[in-house]
């Protein structure tokens, strides 16, 4: 059981620092382009705020360093996106 315990918390590790890889693209893409078009900031929104309270969540009540790290520089990206798409 500790084995898969550990292989548990390996997976979700590395699935709070792929969420950033993952989102990565589109504030790349905006900034390439100079062109935010088809982009919602809605969806950028809802995006920012889970991403911060699951951040704050993993840092408060989970002691979760991945989680409060991954979804913290997340949730960055994705202001960044949001500022993005009002600038362009």
């Amino acid at each position: 059981m500790k084995k898969f315990k550990k292989f548990l918390e390996t997976i979700f590790d590395f699935g709070m620092y792929l969420n950033v890889l993952i989102i990565l693209p589109q504030p790349i893409t905006i900034i390439a382009n100079q062109n935010a078009n088809n982009v919602s900031i809605w969806m950028w929104l809802a995006c920012f705020i889970f991403q911060a309270f699951i951040s704050l969540h993993g840092k408060i009540n989970l002691k979760s360093k991945s989680m409060f790290i991954g979804m913290g520089i997340s949730a960055i990206f994705s202001l960044l996106t949001m500022i993005l798409c009002l600038v362009y």
